[in-house]
């Protein structure tokens, strides 16, 4: 407050426009518990037991403020703290500057709202507490006997935060914050690209390439370990990677991302590399061909930014076009609809209006922890627009 007040009128007021804006964005992810299977998704996967542990971590700081700094204190106070600081691993601050937030909580006025203030408390304990716990683990397993250079522990910590979903901003701190006012999550969609690519195990240590190997062949393995329950419990899993359905796990018109965002990632590598897309009906389409009318690469680009855009800019620019990114209509009631409904709401409620089964319940569960639920209609041609994480 002190370091606001001395700020130019002008500068005060446009931090406070962004702070307005920026609660739409929270209002879109106000109904998230922790983001196991989102931000989470590759350390969840890869180190079950710690993300277990730091969810019931983030659903105890739900409850009040109080205990949610009582968590930070407890977590500032562990010897290894100041190695983590060291090896800039990324700890959010809730309320502090929007550069110190996760890229889902833009704006510092969403705290004083309820429902919006445990949400977020959840939401950055959890990333907090899995981080602190996946840096501190990899210390003591793969630095056990020697300390590690500083190089070594910017490498470890640079590991953790793209494995989080905190990926290297490629233009400065500054341009990734712009970027963040124009789309979602634009660091997350980031960290997609730099795990696929293998960057965090770049470096001249052995022991930060063993320790980056680790995360990747465990999640691997935990990855693998639930698609096999998902088949046994009646999901189908697409194969395919030049189609959207890539590895989610299917039930009747449902469609479930428990990968965190690599899906599409890698379906937009694939597409690219090889010019084919395979469209939901199964339909083959040559991106280079040249045809008129038909789909291209510079559309597929063009479609994967757009379905990234943060609420505002996606609203207005389906509100120009009259189509949303999948080519549903858009009316000014379901533009509004989308910019101040959140995602999970809608898509547990079009998930519910299918039939009542078992498995249907189980995703809708996961949805809550931040898995990509998609419901299609199967009236109409497109999914709904609920795909923006």
């Amino acid at each position: 407050k002190w370091e606001f007040d001395k700020l130019p009128p002008l500068t005060k007021f446009g931090k406070q426009t962004l702070s307005v804006i920026g609660v739409a964005r929270d209002i879109r992810t106000g109904l998230d518990l922790p983001p196991v299977f989102r931000q989470g998704a590759v350390l969840s996967l890869s180190q079950p037991i710690k993300a277990t542990l730091s969810t019931f971590t983030a659903l105890n700081a739900m409850r009040s403020e109080k205990v949610m700094h009582r968590i930070d204190a407890l977590r500032k106070a562990d010897p290894a703290y100041p190695l983590a600081e060291r090896g800039e691993v990324f700890f959010s601050e809730h309320g502090g500057p929007l550069t110190k937030h996760e890229e889902a909580i833009r704006s510092n006025l969403s705290k004083k709202i309820p429902f919006l203030a445990g949400n977020q408390r959840g939401y950055v304990t959890f990333l907090n507490d899995l981080r602190f716990r996946t840096f501190k683990s990899l210390i003591n397993l793969f630095f056990r006997g020697r300390n590690p250079t500083d190089a070594e522990l910017k490498a470890v910590g640079n590991m953790v935060n793209v494995f989080s979903g905190r990926g290297a901003p490629l233009l400065g701190e500054r341009a990734a914050d712009a970027m963040n006012q124009v789309f979602f999550a634009a660091r997350n969609a980031t960290s997609k690209f730099q795990i696929l690519f293998g960057t965090p195990m770049y470096s001249k240590s052995p022991r930060v390439i063993a320790a980056a190997a680790s995360i990747y062949a465990r999640a691997l393995i935990g990855a693998g370990i639930v698609y096999e329950l998902a088949k046994l419990g009646g999901f189908s899993v697409n194969t395919d990677p030049s189609s959207s359905d890539f590895l989610k796990l299917k039930f009747g018109n449902r469609r479930l991302d428990p990968l965190g965002g690599l899906i599409q990632a890698a379906v937009l590598m694939n597409r690219l590399a090889t010019g084919v897309k395979t469209t939901v009906g199964g339909r083959k389409v040559d991106l280079r061909s040249g045809k008129y009318g038909q789909e291209d690469v510079p559309g597929v680009i063009g479609k994967f930014g757009r379905s990234k855009l943060a609420p505002l800019p996606s609203t207005a620019l389906d509100l120009l076009s009259g189509k949303d990114y999948v080519g549903n209509p858009v009316t000014v009631k379901s533009a509004l609809k989308n910019l101040i409904f959140p995602m999970t709401a809608d898509d547990l409620i079009a998930s519910m209006k299918e039939e009542n089964v078992p498995q249907a319940r189980i995703m809708e569960m996961m949805s809550l922890f931040g898995a990509g639920l998609q419901t299609y209609d199967s009236n109409k041609r497109n999914a709904p627009p609920s795909g923006m994480r």
